[in-house]
Order: structure tokens, then sequence, then C-alpha cells
């Protein structure tokens, strides 16, 4: 089955970001791989599939693939940055 072409994916429009010094566009990254791992801190299936993303941002970054999350708060708790920083060090979560 052929999959209809969407068109351009909508910019990032972040407020906050972690591990980068500067928001980051998608348009940065034309001709790019682009994987947007949208996660929460407390979600068992993000849990499972971050020893992947770690491995895949350690092989990949710089090589033409950009691996973006987009935590996605679920509960009030989420929402606190400090909290999912802290998740972030302590699971080593190094991707912006």
């Amino acid at each position: 089955q052929e999959l209809k072409d969407m068109g351009a994916a909508p910019e990032l429009s972040n407020t906050v970001w972690l591990n980068t010094d500067k928001p980051l566009h998608l348009a940065d990254f034309r001709g790019q791989v682009v994987l947007l791992d949208f996660w929460t801190v407390d979600c068992i299936n993000c849990y499972h599939t971050q020893p992947y993303l770690r491995d895949a941002y350690a092989r990949l970054n710089g090589k033409g693939v950009q691996i973006i999350g987009i935590h996605y708060p679920e509960t009030s708790w989420e929402h606190d940055v400090t909290y999912v920083k802290t998740y972030m060090q302590k699971n080593d979560l190094r991707f912006p």
C-alpha cells in the first residue's frame, strides 16, 4: 500500500530544551534522518526502548542521523523539568 505524502512536518515549538545549548529546528536537519521519540518518564514501554535509543545515538550522532526526544508528560509530576532532568541523567539519555 502506498502512503500518502502528508507534506512537511510541523516545526518544533519547544520552549524548554535539555541536552543542547540551543533550540533545534527540523529545517536544520534537511537531508538527514530524524527520529522523533515521543516519550514520558513513567511509561514502561518508553523505558524499554531507551537502551536502543542510547545505542543508536552513540553510534549515529553526527553521521546523518539525529535523535530528538519529545517528552510528552501524562501526569502532574512529569511536568516538573527537574524531575525529567534527573531521570535523563540517571538513565544516561544524552540526545536532545
